[in-house]
């Protein structure tokens, strides 16, 4: 069972600390909040206290371009069986494996799947 939303949380502490960094798309902490939306502080509020709302984690999540539901599980916000519940009522398991590989590729790779997947979904629809 998540621990309580007051408690302070390592892991989402060393998650948001993860999304920054040299050589990262964002160089800062400050960078990072502001891509998010939010307050300058926003992402060295969550390193001291360890704690954030459901509404920063997922708007810092989607800044860095990374899962939410992910962020919100570390947050502690979601339980895991929760997103997995729901990922099982929505994609197939070849589906989830096929997320799981393209996460974990660099953005030339991602622009190469992309446009073998727009020239295959074409060919298809042309062939129907």
């Amino acid at each position: 069972m998540p621990s309580r939303v007051n408690e302070y949380n390592p892991e989402l502490v060393k998650w948001v600390h993860s999304l920054y960094g040299p050589g990262k798309q964002f160089s800062s902490a400050r960078q990072l909040s502001i891509s998010a939306g939010r307050n300058a502080n926003a992402v060295g509020t969550i390193e001291q206290t360890g704690r954030a709302t459901a509404e920063v984690i997922v708007d810092i999540a989607r800044a860095a371009r990374v899962s939410p539901l992910d962020a919100l599980v570390t947050g502690r916000l979601l339980k895991l069986c929760e997103v997995q519940a729901l990922a099982d009522d929505v994609i197939t398991a070849e589906e989830r494996e096929f997320l799981r590989l393209y996460r974990e590729t660099g953005p030339d790779i991602r622009r190469i799947v992309e446009a073998g997947l727009r020239a295959a979904s074409t060919t298809h629809l042309e062939g129907t």
